[in-house]
């Protein structure tokens, strides 16, 4: 059972950026779905990691097209993503050293930055890229 949902209120119009925030959001569902499931912690892990890894891949094109269009956004979505990767990071470490126990508000967490950074963040920046030509 899926917590996030993609649907068109998500879409940012850039289809290859709405490709890689629907990817975004199938990671975490599995990772909420192996929290759910009590996955043994070697497959939690593996999801975890699974999870920060595409956001770093997706953060990194994201961050590379806007740096390429000269985005005056540019500076805002490099430090919410990085704040992001920071906490994923540590949320992987801590969970690794068994100092974290996986629970409703990491699931939250991930949920909630995910649907605002998209609907308040990578929403800001749909006109600027279109007018730029990227579709």
């Amino acid at each position: 059972m899926a917590l996030l949902n993609w649907n068109d209120n998500l879409s940012v119009g850039i289809s290859s950026i709405d490709k890689q925030h629907q990817k975004l959001i199938e990671l975490y569902n599995i990772f909420y779905e192996s929290i759910v499931n009590r996955d043994t912690k070697e497959k939690m892990t593996e999801v975890i990691k699974g999870l920060k890894d595409y956001t770093v891949y997706h953060f990194k094109d994201e961050e590379a097209l806007m740096k390429r269009l000269n985005y005056p956004g540019y500076k805002l979505q490099k430090e919410d993503h990085d704040k992001f990767v920071k906490a994923v990071l540590d949320l992987e470490e801590r969970y690794k050293n068994g100092k974290m126990i996986l629970s409703i508000e990491i699931i939250n967490f991930i949920r909630d930055w995910i649907a605002n950074h998209i609907l308040n963040i990578d929403k800001q920046y749909t006109t600027f890229l279109q007018q730029k030509g990227v579709k």
